[in-house]
């Protein structure tokens, strides 16, 4: 059985009660944060669309995982090739060949 389908669905269920997460605490009225304070307070926001980025991004590579391996595979080559190329160009910038 693929479980590929639940791993996604459950990231997205996440993604979900963090979004109603940032905004309860979005919702607090101002002089009364519903963390410690206010700085608690933005600080988790972003914590939590931090999260909730990187949930939809490995839910997508959960939910079609040969294809992202193909895809990671071909971008490493040509990372790799591309970073070489730019080195290459620093360095005789900079007269050493």
């Amino acid at each position: 059985m693929d479980i590929a389908p639940l791993l996604y669905k459950n990231s997205m269920i996440e993604v979900k009660r963090r979004f109603l997460a940032i905004d309860r605490i979005l919702g607090a009225k101002k002089g009364k944060p519903r963390t410690l304070n206010e700085e608690f307070a933005g600080e988790f926001v972003w914590l939590q669309l931090r999260k909730i980025v990187e949930l939809v991004a490995f839910g997508g590579i959960m939910a079609d995982e040969r294809r992202y391996a193909t895809i990671r595979a071909e971008a490493k080559d040509s990372f790799a090739i591309n970073t070489l190329e730019v080195l290459i160009a620093q360095q005789m910038a900079l007269g050493h060949q």
